[in-house]
């Protein structure tokens, strides 16, 4: 910062000419001023700048969090999430919690190594047991199977009715996981789909509240926000699993499968090919408007 300062001094020496200077003076203000509340950001955020960068699932889950959220992040394996999300003042605090001795005790390793050890409290439990009512705002379960997931949430309604956001996101049975949390009273507010080392996670934001309209089918296995704007990301993983059909499909008619193995997986590509002409036809409506 200091460095900085003597530039602009150095360069107002340099200029004579009474309107040159002038200019240059307010040109050096306004960069100098830019410089120095960036610095000031900078200085003012907790603990250091974390020493890997999140995932792209990881930074969709980040996204997700609101701002000033007091954060729990259920299963943190490694803890760069939390780390990430308050040094960057995304989350006032978190707890990040894990079932297992050896990756909690590397996350607080981590936590202590960027000074953040009073911001993030770790603790050894399992699901939302490690937390209490009122005690954060926001809670992250990512990375698990669907079935986990809807147990961890359903097994703690005195702690998820008392949050502003659920943050989901499921390695598997995604439909069952929509179906599951909209009738154990939560409500979807936000969805997204990003791709990461070839495989596509979802990634869904919930409220307490009951659902506000119903959802048909495709809707809790393809994401009603998702089909309502005609997600980019959602045509493409809908391209990839027509593809991986497609091939399920053939190597089932070469194998002689059963008539019923043929006629399920005849069906799974018919519905695909349905939604990827019903998604361009709302994508076309959209660009329109």
């Amino acid at each position: 910062m200091l460095r900085v300062i003597g530039a602009w001094l150095t360069s107002r020496k340099r200029c004579r000419c009474p309107q040159r200077q002038a200019l240059g003076y307010a040109a050096s203000m306004s960069s100098l001023t830019k410089r120095l509340l960036a610095a000031g950001r900078a200085l003012t955020r907790p603990g250091r700048p974390p020493e890997q960068p999140l995932s792209p699932r990881l930074v969709a889950v980040a996204e997700l969090v609101p701002l000033g959220a007091r954060v729990a992040d259920i299963g943190t394996d490694h803890g760069w999430l939390p780390i990430h999300l308050v040094h960057t003042r995304r989350a006032k605090t978190a707890i990040a919690s894990d079932l297992r001795e050896q990756p909690l005790d590397g996350a607080r390793r981590r936590v202590e190594s960027h000074h953040l050890s009073d911001r993030i409290d770790l603790r050894l439990g399992s699901g939302l047991t490690v937390i209490a009512p009122d005690e954060v705002t926001t809670v992250i379960i990512a990375g698990m199977g669907g079935r986990r997931i809807i147990d961890l949430i359903t097994a703690a309604p005195q702690v998820i009715e008392r949050l502003d956001r659920v943050i989901v996101q499921p390695n598997t049975e995604v439909a069952r996981v929509r179906e599951q949390l909209r009738a154990a009273g939560l409500r979807l507010s936000h969805e997204q789909l990003v791709e990461h080392a070839g495989r596509w996670y979802p990634t869904l934001a919930w409220t307490p509240g009951q659902p506000d309209a119903p959802w048909s089918e495709l809707d809790h296995r393809f994401g009603p926000f998702l089909r309502a704007r005609a997600d980019p990301q959602l045509r493409r993983f809908l391209g990839s699993e027509l593809s991986r059909v497609a091939q399920a499909l053939a190597r089932a008619q070469r194998n002689g499968a059963r008539p019923p193995a043929l006629t399920a997986l005849q069906d799974e590509l018919s519905a695909i090919e349905h939604e990827l002409a019903r998604l361009a036809i709302v994508a076309g409506t959209i660009q329109k408007s």
